[in-house]
């Protein structure tokens, strides 16, 4: 999910394109604001497909422990998630 689209530079967003599909080609990004994402572009989509999941090289090592891993709080400054629906608030 790209984020805050209407925020950046049309530069910008090329760039987060390019970088998503060059993290991922099979990525189907969703470009949005304020996270407002119709569910049918995120639940039940069937685009997982856990066997072509499992072939990943890192895909074992992740789960064993990865020495090298660092965790997202640390590599990406991830502090605090929140989610607000129908006055339900989880912090």
């Amino acid at each position: 999910m790209l984020n805050k689209v209407s925020e950046i530079s049309s530069h910008n967003l090329d760039l987060s394109r390019k970088i998503v599909r060059a993290l991922n080609p099979d990525a189907d990004p969703v470009e949005t604001d304020f996270g407002k994402v119709p569910l049918s572009k995120v639940l039940n989509t069937g685009r997982f497909d856990f066997g072509k999941a499992e072939q990943h090289p890192l895909w074992f090592p992740e789960l064993d422990g990865f020495k090298d891993h660092v965790p997202e709080t640390e590599e990406y400054g991830i502090r605090t998630f929140a989610c607000r629906a129908a006055g339900l608030s989880i912090r």
